[in-house]
């Protein structure tokens, strides 16, 4: 497996990045795993049939809260499984690792399960946006070493770490 990390401060672009990457990708290999949408959208999309589900909607159980975000069990069950599924993808995304990852809550046990999964498939490649105060912590407890670590800036240095990676992959 090979394995890149994206990461950069809050706002910065990282999913619409990843959007953007997607597009470029998606007709040369198969793309599994979670995007995370958050702000005025708050769902989570499967990466490989592009199903969407709300982090919460009225009624739902909570599962997580992290600061103006509510997750419902239902939301969580739903990221979890596009994460499980994506096995058998050529490029598997994970969007994103963050606070509650780095306590071992919300989406933890399942990308832990996956990379544990992964870690010896040839030809696999595990890219995952990890929040840029996270990154040290995730890769201690992913255990991976990531062949690049591409910290989104500005427009134009993302069109370049883009491009690198493109090549890359």
């Amino acid at each position: 497996m090979r394995f890149f990390i994206i990461t950069g401060r809050r706002h910065i672009g990282k999913t619409t990045f990843l959007l953007e990457l997607i597009e470029d990708l998606k007709n040369s290999f198969t793309i599994g795993g979670v995007l995370t949408l958050g702000d005025e959208k708050k769902a989570f999309v499967n990466l490989q049939n592009g199903t969407k589900c709300d982090y919460y909607k009225e009624n739902d159980s909570i599962k997580e809260q992290i600061g103006n975000y509510i997750i419902s069990e239902k939301a969580i069950k739903f990221a979890e499984q596009a994460i499980t599924t994506a096995i058998d993808s050529k490029i598997i995304i994970i969007d994103e690792f963050g606070r509650l990852e780095r306590e071992k809550k919300g989406l933890y046990n399942a990308i832990i399960n996956l990379v544990e999964q992964i870690r010896d498939k040839e030809g696999t490649i595990l890219l995952m946006v990890i929040q840029i105060d996270v990154v040290d912590k995730a890769i201690k407890l992913l255990n991976l070493e990531p062949e690049e670590i591409g910290a989104l800036k500005k427009k134009h240095n993302n069109k370049i770490i883009r491009e690198r990676l493109l090549e890359r992959l």
